[in-house]
């Protein structure tokens, strides 16, 4: 894929985030969180304005270069936005999904590995079946996860969590 190419489908989807930090976890204000992660301003604002609830996780995707590679990327990304809805994300906007709750968000991660394995990878070597799947190494979508902070209502909570990781 050339960079004009990669331009455009970032302006047509939104930051890829492959230069935003998913890695680590912290307490942030939504300022602070969305300067971080790179979110989309819709995004902060968003933050600031809802209620806040720990049970009702937000999944952040990053888009990494293995995934850009796949064949048919875009047809491929779209599926896995449809999928995180059909699943019972609400997407809040670009690469951000909020779940109404934590077993809402890990059955849809079970069903997704068997609607679309390439998306997913194992950190173990050489590569894994499971249940007829082959699971490559290559991480294609980083994910990092926000909830709000319990003992102050006005910060976020960031975990690292590979939501594609087999």
């Amino acid at each position: 894929m050339s960079k004009r190419e990669e331009e455009l489908l970032n302006k047509s989807y939104g930051s890829s985030s492959n230069d935003s930090d998913l890695s680590g976890a912290g307490v942030f204000t939504a300022d602070e969180l969305g300067h971080k992660l790179k979110l989309d301003p819709i995004v902060t604002k968003w933050l600031k304005k809802q209620p806040p609830n720990e049970d009702d996780p937000l999944l952040i995707l990053a888009y990494k270069s293995g995934f850009f590679n796949l064949e048919n990327f875009k047809y491929r990304k779209d599926l896995v936005t449809s999928s995180l809805i059909a699943n019972g994300g609400q997407q809040v906007s670009g690469e951000v999904f909020q779940f109404d709750d934590w077993p809402t968000l890990f059955n849809a991660r079970d069903r997704m590995i068997s609607e679309m394995p390439w998306a997913f990878y194992s950190s173990y070597p050489g590569i894994l079946q499971l249940n007829g799947h082959q699971f490559g190494q290559e991480v294609t979508i980083s994910t990092t996860l926000i909830m709000f902070y319990a003992e102050d209502q006005d910060k976020l909570q960031q975990f690292p969590y590979e939501f594609f990781k087999i």
